[in-house]
């Protein structure tokens, strides 16, 4: 509750930085451990993620506090779409 006030608090303009600043952040993380995703602009992406479905991901990111709004088989039979979580409402 606390990290989406403080995220509503902040303009604009800062949110989507500091947005753009962790998605690539993220994507380079990816495309260094050769993990196959798709980017987005937005405030989610997907990636693959093989021998595991898609509730099994989410238990275990939810250890480290990240939290996955929708998963889906879309890019192969065990894939998983994630939502990240920046605090905000969308």
């Amino acid at each position: 509750m606390r990290r989406r006030q403080y995220a509503r608090e902040r303009p604009d303009a800062e949110r989507k930085d500091i947005n753009k600043k962790a998605r690539e952040f993220t994507f380079n993380y990816l495309e260094k451990k050769n993990v196959k995703f798709i980017p987005s602009e937005t405030n989610f992406f997907m990636m693959q993620v093989k021998g595991m479905t898609g509730q099994e991901v989410n238990d275990a990111v939810a250890k480290y506090k990240v939290y996955i709004g929708a998963h889906m088989a879309c890019m192969a039979r065990k894939s998983a779409c994630y939502r990240r979580y920046d605090g905000g409402d969308g």
